[in-house]
This record gives structure tokens, sequence and C-alpha cells, in this order.
């Protein structure tokens, strides 16, 4: 056995070696994932990969080269062209945030399909991925999304990177540890080797095991510096001293003077090494001739294109030896060879040799030019996160107007990249330089950057933003913008809980954009102007600005767009109790999420049948839409859209009746999140169902009281439906009238605003009816509990039909007995069928009264006691823990069920 072959292949590493061997056999039979390699630079981790992989098939070797500059994805569009003949085209990114994360996660399921199929064509393959620490982080994040599909799958993925100790930041580590939690991984850390080791390595050299502990001093047990020393000692028998410097310089020994310059010019290329760019830039003829010495010589390794230094110790020690002003003609003749063919792919290598290249200010001039370019490339390639950094890179050598655009273009990157705290900094930034430079154009791109947020600082400081903008900005200034910042405003406005103001924004903002006939600035208008519609009679206005959204936003590159005018012409579409339109939609929708492969557009398809499901007694299906869709969440790392899967959990509890449709988590999801009565109303609604009824009150309590005035802004629908139950539960009278006046303008409604993609409660019709009882409106209760029965049937909607149809027997307990036990006949039947507990058991103890001769529920029973006592109503109120309104109320339906006319009646029928 040669020492100047891989020691780690032979000595110290027959365990890791084994497990991949078998890793290697697994992924052929179907059972693939990923193994991670790590260890310190030098500790012989590609040797021992490649020794594992000596002679089998199907093998696909990338390296990853952040350092020279490559795009986003590059180490996996790479492996996909030698797998599979073609690289995915990336997707370009939309100019909505959301839309530009679902961008990068289509790209993400398109590189995983493509490879799993390369691999199942094959019968298996393997991908390395060396030198992971090198990757961009879209790579990194591709590789946690792939590895849970390569477990079940011909596919192994084998990543090597130096580990923690060699300062790596804390992103990669974090990534590192959450792949390593994946099933189907496994992590290798190789040890440095022991004294054992390389006595063992040395044993075939004369006096080789008698100073294997000088070695393993020297080196500690470092296999690149043992398999270095080990080759000078089978030379010369003459031990060198340890030093890096000296053993690259001793690799050199023996080259010529031009070798060596040109192993010089190359190191500062970087590690991979096109043989064409280094004739050009070293300007040499014979760089063939070289680049052979140079491997021959053992500092390079051949690759299917060119080559590489054998180790990034080698070349870091080569480039220190290099005076600074070399190294910066060097980047500076790399820089200008590659603009000679240079497309968008090369713009980031160009900009990082710009950047090295000197101070002077056609370099810098040049490193910003080429640096935004490869950031814009990098947002079409879905990958804001590597846009933000490139952009960072070139942001300190910019000034004035050219540093506000940077600010900018990073802002939204940032902003794309889920970081909309930093980037408002950024937008900050930029909107100061903005105004130095009197430029409102650019004070105008950055009030634009950031929305959707819900942040109360972040809404805070963009609101502060808009209006600087907006003052920049007079009434004869562009229309097109002055619009778009209108509807910012509005949309803004909406989010602050401030309808009033939202609502004049966006009709200015409507009015200019119709005027202007900007296609982009109608769709903002038109997001804002839904934003604001709360009336029942808004309904057709939805529905037409649903289908300008639809038709108008794939005509000009606005996918979301589009699929946001779906969802609101479904809402109007559930309103009007339309479900050929309802069906229609969620067609449409499908078919818009199948031809983008935008996530965010699958996740609404999902949500809106996950909502039509659970609307007509599908349960396990809403289930699993719903399900689904919290995944596609959770992994597009949406908040927002997270929350809504927890919601509509504990709405499916409330209309089935069991607290176990509940997600896991869900009491402590809702109680940290933000303090808007919509929340603080599921908060309430949680805590009842999780049996903590006394802690639901106190919310309650506090809440009832805002349905004194008329509910306005975005979330009031939500806060209504939650509070409605509440007050049914709560038998709370005086709220049942408050509720009763919001309610009423939704009379022959079967649905409001927000319906489609979080639950649809059926007739609003029902609400009203709900109420009307508890106030003791009997005769309009039932009338109102009929409608809700024939819109509720029209829809379809079965289990609403169930708890309607309970609603009016117990309306109808007392003078229509027989309808009443029909009604509840009817109604255990249908709950037992779709499998609702809570409305089993609640037509149980129904059946139960009606079949006694007492017309009186168990609460009047009671409260007719307390009466024959001679209690006020006041006193009955505070023994009872009811409102003074409600004891009254009860009292009313009491006098008239059991017939008589007033107190002292009712007091001499219970003394008989």
């Amino acid at each position: 056995m040669s020492p100047a072959r891989g020691v780690d292949r032979f000595v110290g590493r027959d365990r890791e070696l084994t497990v991949l061997r078998e890793r290697v056999q697994a992924a052929r039979d179907g059972h693939g994932g990923v193994v991670v390699v790590a260890g310190p630079a030098g500790i012989g981790k590609s040797r021992l990969v490649e020794e594992a992989l000596i002679g089998k098939l199907d093998v696909v070797n990338v390296r990853c080269v952040r350092d020279e500059g490559a795009p986003p994805l590059w180490p996996w569009l790479r492996a996909l062209e030698r797998a599979a003949g073609a690289p995915i085209a990336a997707m370009p990114a939309g100019r909505d945030p959301a839309e530009t994360a679902a961008a990068r996660f289509g790209v993400f399921v398109a590189l995983t399909d493509a490879l799993i199929e390369a691999a199942a064509t094959a019968g298996g393959l393997v991908v390395v991925l060396d030198d992971l620490h090198e990757a961009d982080d879209a790579s990194l994040a591709l590789l946690r999304q792939l590895a849970p599909e390569a477990a079940d799958a011909p596919l192994l993925i084998i990543a090597t990177h130096r580990d923690a100790a060699t300062g790596q930041q804390e992103q990669f580590v974090d990534a590192i540890a959450e792949i390593a939690r994946i099933r189907g991984t496994d992590t290798m850390r190789l040890a440095p080797l022991t004294r054992a080791d390389i006595a063992r390595y040395l044993a075939d050299l004369p006096g080789g095991a008698s100073r294997a502990g000088r070695i393993h001093n020297r080196t500690g047990g470092l296999p690149l510096l043992v398999r270095a020393m080990a080759g000078a000692l089978a030379e010369d028998e003459q031990l060198p001293r340890a030093d890096l410097d000296l053993l690259v310089a001793g690799m050199l020994v023996g080259l010529d003077s031009e070798v060596r310059d040109t192993a010089q010019i190359a190191a500062a290329l970087g590690d991979h090494i096109d043989p064409a760019l280094l004739a050009d830039v070293a300007g040499i003829a014979n760089v063939s001739g070289h680049l052979d010495a140079l491997f021959r010589a053992g500092l390079l390794a051949r690759t299917d294109d060119g080559y590489r230094f054998l180790h990034a110790l080698v070349r870091d020690s080569m480039v220190a030896e290099m005076a600074p002003a070399a190294v910066q003609q060097v980047h500076r003749r790399t820089a200008e060879s590659l603009e000679r063919d240079a497309d968008s792919a090369s713009a980031a290598r160009i900009a990082s040799h710009w950047l090295r290249a000197g101070a002077d200010p056609p370099a810098r001039r040049k490193a910003v030019d080429w640096g935004r370019s490869a950031a814009a490339y990098a947002l079409r390639a879905a990958a804001p996160e590597e846009a933000a950094r490139l952009l960072a890179d070139v942001l300190p050598i910019v000034r004035g107007e050219d540093a506000a655009e940077v600010l900018i273009e990073l802002a939204t990157a940032e902003y794309l990249d889920g970081r909309a705290e930093q980037s408002v900094v950024h937008c900050r930034e930029a909107a100061d330089l903005a105004e130095s430079a009197h430029r409102p154009d650019l004070l105008a791109r950055a009030a634009l950057v950031v929305g959707g947020i819900s942040d109360v600082r972040t809404l805070v400081q963009t609101s502060t933003l808009c209006d600087r903008a907006l003052a920049a900005f007079g009434t004869d200034s562009d229309v097109v913008t002055r619009s778009r910042l209108l509807a910012q405003r509005s949309c803004l406005d909406a989010e602050q809980e401030r309808p009033l103001a939202a609502a004049e924004a966006s009709a200015q903002a409507m009015k200019l954009a119709e005027e202007s006939g900007d296609a982009v600035a109608l769709l903002d208008a038109a997001r804002a102007r839904v934003g604001v519609l709360e009336r029942a009679e808004d309904v057709e206005e939805r529905a037409r600005l649903g289908e300008l959204a639809a038709s108008t936003g794939p005509a000009v590159g606005q996918p979301m767009a589009a699929a946001f005018g779906h969802v609101w012409r479904l809402d109007a579409a559930y309103q009007q109790a339309d479900l050929g339109t309802v069906a229609h939609e969620i067609g449409r929708l499908g078919e818009l999420a199948a031809t983008t492969r935008l996530p965010l557009i699958r996740w609404h398809h999902l949500r809106t049948r996950a909502t039509m499901a659970a609307l007509i007694g599908e349960f396990d299906d809403a289930r699993s839409l719903s399900a689904t869709a919290g995944e596609l969440a959770g992994r597009m790392g949406d908040p927002s859209t997270t929350w809504l899967g927890f919601a509509f959990g504990t709405q499916l509890a409330m209309l089935r009746g069991n607290p176990a449709d509940m997600l896991p988590g869900t009491r402590q999801v809702v109680a940290a999140g933000p303090r808007w009565p919509v929340v603080e109303a599921a908060q309430a609604t949680v805590l009842y169902l999780d049996g903590a009824r006394d802690e639901a009150y106190g919310i309650y309590e506090r809440l009832r009281l805002l349905l004194r005035e008329p509910m306005t802004g975005m979330r009031w629908a939500g806060t209504l439906r939650q509070l409605t139950d509440l007050i049914v539960e709560f038998d709370d009278a005086e709220a049942a009238e408050w509720a009763y006046r919001l309610w009423l303008p939704w009379a022959g409604a079967a649905g409001g605003p927000v319906t489609a993609t979080i639950f649809c409660t059926g007739s609003c019709d029902r609400a009203i009816g709900r109420m009307a009882a508890l106030m003791g409106n009997l005769d309009e209760a039932a009338g109102s509990l009929r409608r809700a029965i024939e819109i509720n049937t029209k829809l379809g909607a079965r289990p609403w039909l169930v708890h309607t149809w309970l609603d009016l027997a117990e309306v109808l307990r007392a003078d229509a007995r027989a309808e009443a036990l029909a009604l509840v006949g009817r109604a255990i039947t249908e709950a037992r069928r779709l499998d609702m507990p809570g409305p089993i058991a609640r037509a149980g103890r129904l059946l139960a009264d009606l079949r006694t001769a007492d017309p009186l529920t168990a609460r009047e029973q009671e409260i007719a006691e307390l009466v024959g006592q001679a209690l006020t109503n006041l006193q009955i109120a505070e023994r009872l823990v009811l409102s003074e309104r409600t004891v009254e109320s009860h009292v009313r339906n009491i006098l008239r069920k059991v017939g008589v006319a007033n107190r002292s009646e009712l007091i001499a029928l219970r003394h008989t």
C-alpha cells in the first residue's frame, strides 16, 4: 500500500466506509436519504466518499462554490444537468412577497421531483455535494426539503462539510442540525487519525512506524498533512517541518517558475479552475501543460470540466504568499475576461471578482452594476436570501441616489425572504437618501416594498413611509404611483383597524387607477377596495372586483392577484347561495394552481376545498385537506397561513361539538396571537371548548361590549361569528339584542366576508333566529330559523341543517311540541350519519325534555323556582350569575309557556 494514496480510505475509517457502502446499496433498493460527512479541513471527507463509491455507477459529483459567485441553487442545477441531461429553469419571482416565496417553493418542488425521477429512471442515484458549507442559502433550504422525499426513493445525497469549529454561520449550523433530525439522515463526524493509525499507515516505510509519534504530534492526525509528510519521508527519509506553507512549497519543488506562477494565479481565481479562463487571465498558451504538471505534483485534482485544488488549505496558503496588488490584478483580469462572454448566471461571479479588484471608482462601479444584476437574477431564480447577500456586499461602496436604489433592492429581497423588520430599516434609510436627493420616485418605491404584515411596529413604520411618499407626491404628480401609494395606505389602515380611513384611501386609489388604466395599479386598488367591503349589499362589487383580478392578473404576470380574485368571487357566491359558481371558482382556482405550480395558490385551493367539505359534512376530507394546507403553510414559512389551520380546527370542533377536532397546541398558539378582537374571541372559544369555562367567560365578558356599536374593520365578521356562539353558550340575552342588530342586515345571506378560505357557517338567518330566541322573540326566531333551513338546504349544508333543526325545535317546544319532536328526530338521525357528537348529545337532552309534560327548559325551571320564592329579577341574576336582561327574557318565556299573565300568578301556580 502506497502512502501517496488516501490514508483515510484505509486507516481509521472502516466503520464509516461500511456505513456509506450499506447506504449506497439501500438506495439501490429504494431506501435513500442523506448522509452528512463532517469534520475540519483536511480530515479526509472527500477521500472517504471517493473510496466508498469506487466502481459505482450513477454517481453525480458537484461542489458548492459560493466564493466564486455561483448563482442560487447552482450545485442542484448542476447535479440535475448531469443526472437528467438538462437543468430545471427557475421560475420568475412575482412582486408579491407571498408569491415570490411560493415561487421559490415551486422551484424546490420541481427540482425535487426531477431528481427523484432521474434516480428512479437510473435504478438508483447518488449525488455527492462536496463543501456544503460553501452552499448558498437556497441550496441548503432545498436539501432540507429534499431529505424526507429522498428517504423513500432510490436517491442518496452524500454531503460533506467542515464542522462548526471552522466558524460557520449560525444559519448553516441550524440548517445542518435540522437536516440531521430528518428521517433517513445519518451524520458522520470524522476524527483525526490516532497515533496507532499513523503507525499502521507508515508500516511499509523504512523507519516509518518509529516516527509515527512525531508525525502525529506535528500534524495533529490531520490526514492531509500526514499524507504529505509521509510522501516526503518516502522520497528522502527526511522529516520536514509540519508547516503548511512549507508543505506547499515542497509540493512546488521541481516545477519551473512559470508553472508556479500559474498555480498562484489559479489559486487566486478560486477553487474550481476553468482552463480557458486561466489561460486568458494568465496570458499563457501552454495552460494544459501547466495544469498537468500541478496535477502530477499533487496540488490539483481533475474534474469533469477542469481542475480543482486538492484542498482549500493548499489554495489559501498559495494566495497568502501573493502580494495584495497582484491578487487584485488577477481579479481585475478575471472580471474583464468573464465580461466578454457574460450572461445572467455569471453576474454574481463577475461581481465577486470586481469587488476584490481594488478600490478605484471604475472597479467599484463595475462591482455595483454586476452585483445588482446578479441579485436580480437571484430573485428570478426565487432565491431572495441570495439576492440580499449580493446587495449587502455592494452596499458599502455606493453613495447617494445609487445607495438609495440599492437599499430599496436590498429591502425588497429581505422582505421576500421573510425579514420584514430588517426590510423596513433599509426602506427608511433609502427614504432618507431619496428625500435628500429630491427623488420622490425613490421615496415612493421605498414606501411600497413592505405590505401584508400584521406586526404593529412594522405597520407603524410602513405607514410613516407611505405618508412621507404621499406628501412628496402632490395631487398633480404621477397618477399611477399616487394610486398605488393610496392603495398601500388603505391596506395599512385596514390592518390597523381604521376602516373609515381605509375606505377613503381605497376609493381614491380606485379612482386614480381607473383614470390611468394601469393594470398593476388597478389590481392594487382592487385589493384595497375589497378589504373595506363590509356591507351585505357589497356582494356584487366583490364579485366584480374578483372577476377583474381573476382575468387581469395572469395577463400582467400577477397570478396571485388572479387567485385572490377567485377567492373574492367564492365569498360572493357563498353569500348568494350560488353553489354552481362556488364549484366553478374552486375549479378555476385549481387550474391556476396546476398551471403556475405556486404553492400559495395551491394552499388557497386546498383551503377552499376544505371549507366546502366541512360545509357539506364531509369531515374526513375537510380534515385531510386542511392538514395538507397546514403542512404546505409550514413549509412556506408563512405564519398567517399556518394560523388559519388552527382557526379551521376550532370552528370544526364547534360544528361537530367535539374538542378533539382542535389541532394540538391550539390553546398556546391562540394565546400567543396579537390582541385583536377576533383573536381574543378565538381564545375564548378555545378555552370554552377546552373546558375552561370561567376563563372563557372572563374574556367574553369584556368582548361582548364591542357589540353595542356597529362593528367595522376587516376582521369584524370573524369576531361576530365567534361571539354569537358564546352569547348562546353563556345565555346572554342582553348581548343577543346587540348582536341581533348587527346580524339583521345579513338576513337572506348564506355567508359573509372572508368565508371561502376559513369556514362557512351557513345561513346568516340562523344567527338572527338564535339571537331573537334569546331575546324572547320566539315568533321572529321561528321565522328566521325556517328561512335558515331553506338556505342551508339550498347550500347542501347538512351539518348546519342539524343545528338549525335543533334551534327551531327548542323555539317550538312549548307551542308546537309535535313539530319539535319531528325536528329533533330528523336532527338526531342526520347527526349520527355525519358523526356529530355535540348535536347528538344536544338532541338527546332536548328529546328527553320534550317527552316530559313540563314545557320549561332546565334553566327556565330554575328561574321559575326562584320567582316562586318571590325573588326579583336582579336578585335572580345575581344568584345565577346572569344579566338582569337575560332573567327578564326568561321570565317572559316562562309566563307565556305556562299560560299565566304575571309573576303573581306564576308564584301562585308554583305553590299549588
